[in-house]
Parts: C-alpha cells; structure tokens; sequence
C-alpha cells in the first residue's frame, strides 16, 4: 500500500473510527458499509445545497419586494396625472351655477352655457405609466 495522502481516505478512514467496533460489527456485507458511509456524506452535502438554496431564494423575494414597493410608489404619483382634477372639476361646475344665478336674478335672457373644458390626457403620462406597469 502507498503512503501517498489521500484526503477522501482520511475522511473514509476518520468516519470508520466513528462508526466503532459494534458498528462495524453489525454489517456482514462490506457493501452496507459503503452505502452507510455514502448516504451520511450525500444527505450532508444535500443539506449544505438546500440551504443555499433557501439563502438564495431569501434574497431573490426580497429583491422582488423591493422592487414592487418601489414600483407602486412611482405608480402612486403618476397615475393621477390619467385622470382630471375632481378639485377643479368642482370649481368649474360650481362658477357655472354661479353664473346661471346671476343670469335668472337679473332676468336676463341667458346666453349659451359655456362647455366645460374637456380633459385630455397627455402623451407623456401615457407613456411613463405603460412603462411603470
């Protein structure tokens, strides 16, 4: 036999002298031995991989929270630029009532009431929230 280090045989070596006398004892088959050895070594490596595993889906749900919080912030801000202002929708129904008063307290004829200005969204809103969502 040669007296070359081998570090496998010293781990092989290291884990018979852990197995003990009557453990060893138990196993006629030198086979059960070796796939005793074998499922010991995989299961600690598979749970070194699972572990890394879970490290590394901890980290990609994090990220992707991150991500969708920022995101909804951004949407927050730049969703009511889609729609018209409900504040200055008022204001101009309630000036147009105004008027409308005026014009029958003084029996007046009144003239044609003046259209409320349409809102019109602007293309560069449009496009920040296609790009947002």
């Amino acid at each position: 036999m040669s007296t070359q280090h081998n570090p496998s045989a010293l781990g092989q070596e290291a884990q018979w002298g852990e197995l003990g006398a009557s453990a060893q004892n138990q196993y006629s088959d030198p086979l059960d031995r070796f796939w005793n050895l074998y499922i010991t070594d995989v299961e600690k490596s598979d749970k070194v991989l699972t572990e890394s595993w879970k490290g590394d889906t901890d980290g990609i749900l994090i990220f992707t929270g991150l991500f969708a919080t920022t995101v909804a912030s951004f949407l927050i801000f730049s969703l009511p630029s889609l729609s018209p202002d409900p504040a200055q929708q008022s204001a101009d129904i309630l000036q147009q009532i105004t008027f409308q008063l005026a014009q029958i307290s003084q029996q007046l004829a009144s003239p044609p009431l003046a259209s409320l200005e349409s809102f019109g969204v602007l293309l560069p809103a449009v496009r920040i929230n296609i790009l947002y969502s």
